[in-house]
């Protein structure tokens, strides 16, 4: 006998609550596309922000004890995706082909103008 594990949340049919998170799994269309293939219920999209707002990877991503020579810490390993909304645009619609819901995350300046743009 088959077991129901679907969900709703937010108003969105989930076929289970197993969801890649917004992180390097959900990187491009075709790894959250994959994902949702091989059974997971949907995706946190990669943290997307304005073209003004995108950066390069934080690095070096340890830091180290000078004095002692060794590694103490992870520094911010991502903090939003590295591309434009224009290649965003094409790999979501990718990741939607595999059917289950999709969340995108979103990121950008305090201000209102900004915000509502990129909530469009």
């Amino acid at each position: 006998m088959a077991v129901d594990f679907s969900i709703e949340f937010c108003g969105l049919e989930f076929t289970n609550p197993i969801w890649l998170s917004s992180a390097p799994p959900t990187m491009s269309g075709d790894h959250i596309k994959r994902a949702i293939e091989k059974g997971w219920g949907g995706a946190v999209v990669k943290t997307l922000g304005l073209d003004k707002d995108i950066f390069p990877d934080v690095r070096p991503r340890l830091a180290v004890n000078r004095e002692r020579g060794t590694l103490f810490a992870m520094e911010n390993i991502e903090l939003i995706t590295t591309h434009y909304l224009d290649w965003w645009e094409k790999e979501l619609n990718m990741a939607k082909s595999a059917g289950a819901p999709l969340i995108v995350s979103i990121m950008t300046a305090p201000n209102q103008e900004d915000w509502s743009i990129i909530a469009k």
